[in-house]
């Protein structure tokens, strides 16, 4: 099958997180799988990237619990929770619709009211049920408001059994409310029974919403319901709202509500040498990645460790870092296409599976090994951002990658001089790429004020490249982000002679998509 690959390291200011899309272009079929998320505030952006690329996310690996790797998706699912939450109400609610407006607004009021209450079917729409007698009391002498009232009094009278899927009072009439005079609306514009509950769900979201975070108060449009979660488990605590987000939990005022139909599978502390992005049977030619770095099961304190190969025993570190130290860490290999990314691992984890990687021969994810080690890295994402704990010279000189990327934000002063140089000297680096660079650097001609405004492509010598418009304010509307794509395909990656892929990046200079074509001799 003629599979294809892209790498989406997504712009997010501070933090890190990259989209990874597995295609099979003839059969129109995707695996994809999201890597980290940002901050908080970065959720909607990264969920942006993801719904413009796949209808449905099939893996989120978080590769630890840094706030600026986990919170970001921590927000995407706990606004997709209650997303699922809304069109649970929503789907009921729908039952009340139909007849003039005022009965309308009444039968879908009292019908989203017991849905709320824990009531589902025809307890609800049947007769006897709330959404008929809201219907039947009301008629066309009531305004709105007071045929939303009555829908909601109606509905108070009856005994629910189910389990409440908006615990307290006030907020469930709240939400409600908000649902009559959308789906009336709704249905005066000739909207079809989908538009319809589109309208009833949207008005409860927008009613319930305040509970989220505010990074989290987005439409999701549902799409990470059967997401697989892939996590380093309770090695390190991660946030509380992590784990009400990985639980399909969401919190509505002082309650914790479990979300029906929402049943995301977790895998924490995935073995060394096992393949993360396809959860079974992997298909003939496609993409894999390998996980590389993992925490340790059996230490009594966070320890990460390391692969070293087939029947070696890891190398286990500490190195006073413990949140990084148990980063998860995997090879995406695609032929003799190979992109390194592992979170914020520093180089005591780095600098071993470096060394092994290119005298070892690499599990292929099929329960093989590949023919013979890796002769270098094509890609590598650098870890912690391009933080002086990782990226060592030794790494670098290790695995030699053809290019190098950096997701930099405008906090902690990253990248640092020093990863900088490492990347510049490099021979095997024909360039690297940075998402922002708010700091100034040697050999980063595009990098922050004074310096700001040079012509990157035309300073002889240059091989960085800032990507995007380097707005030290990632979520300015307009702007031009500094997303970086890399794009190979199985006739590129498999190619005897050489492997060939493409870097694009929205280019300052010339206000333009630029994209680099490398390609390396075998």
């Amino acid at each position: 099958m003629a599979w294809n690959l892209n790498i989406h390291v997504i712009d997010v200011g501070v933090g890190d997180s990259s989209l990874i899309l597995a295609g099979e272009p003839t059969t129109h079929t995707t695996r994809s799988m999201l890597v980290d998320g940002g901050l908080g505030e970065a959720a909607s952006t990264v969920h942006n990237k993801v719904r413009s690329l796949v209808t449905a996310l099939d893996v989120i690996l978080v590769s630890h619990f840094d706030t600026d790797h986990s919170v970001g998706v921590a927000n995407l699912l706990l606004a997709d929770n209650l997303w699922h939450l809304c069109d649970l109400i929503a789907g009921v609610a729908v039952i009340g619709t139909g007849g003039i407006r005022q009965k309308t607004i009444a039968g879908v009021t009292a019908a989203a009211y017991a849905a709320a209450s824990g009531a589902w079917g025809a307890d609800v729409g049947g007769a006897g049920g709330p959404a008929l007698a809201a219907r039947t009391r009301v008629d066309a002498t009531y305004t709105d408001g007071n045929a939303a009232a009555e829908g909601i009094e109606i509905a108070k009278q009856f005994d629910y059994k189910g389990a409440l899927l908006v615990p307290p009072p006030v907020v469930r009439s709240r939400a409600a409310r908000s649902t009559g005079v959308a789906a009336a609306n709704a249905i005066e514009a000739n909207s079809t029974a989908d538009q319809q509950r589109a309208e009833i769900r949207w008005a409860l979201f927008l009613a319930l919403k305040g509970s989220l975070p505010a990074g989290a108060r987005f439409d999701t449009g549902g799409i990470y319901r059967d997401t697989r979660i892939i996590d380093i488990g309770t090695v390190v605590a991660p946030a509380q709202n992590y784990l009400l987000a990985i639980q399909d939990k969401v919190r509505l005022g002082s309650s914790t509500v479990q979300v029906p139909g929402v049943n995301r599978p977790i895998l924490s502390l995935p073995p060394l040498g096992s393949e993360v992005l396809w959860n079974g049977p992997v298909p003939a030619n496609a993409p894999v990645a390998i996980v590389v770095s993992t925490p340790s099961a059996s230490s009594p304190s966070p320890t990460g460790t390391g692969w070293r190969g087939q029947g070696v025993a890891p190398v286990t570190f500490n190195s006073g870092q413990a949140a990084n130290d148990v980063s998860i860490g995997v090879v995406l290999v695609f032929g003799g296409f190979t992109y390194f990314t592992a979170g914020d691992l520093p180089s005591q984890g780095e600098d071993p599976i470096g060394q092994a990687l290119v005298s070892r021969r690499l599990p292929d994810g099929r329960g093989g090994l590949r023919p013979k080690p890796l002769p270098d890295l094509v890609g590598l994402k650098c870890s912690h951002h391009g933080s002086d704990a990782s990226t060592s010279d030794a790494f670098v000189g290790e695995v030699q990658p053809a290019v190098a990327v950096l997701s930099c934000g405008n906090m902690h002063d990253f990248p640092t001089q020093r990863v900088v140089g490492t990347l510049h000297r490099a021979a095997s680096v024909e360039r690297f790429y940075l998402t922002n660079c708010q700091y100034v650097r040697a050999y980063v001609p595009a990098s922050a004020p004074p310096v700001a405004g040079v012509n990157q492509l035309m300073t002889p010598g240059n091989r960085s490249r800032v990507a995007g418009d380097n707005n030290p304010m990632n979520r300015a509307i307009g702007r031009h982000r500094g997303d970086i794509r890399l794009f190979t395909t199985r006739e590129w990656a498999y190619a005897a002679a050489s492997v060939k892929f493409t870097v694009s990046y929205w280019e300052n200079t010339t206000q333009q998509m630029m994209v680099d074509e490398i390609e390396l001799d075998n």
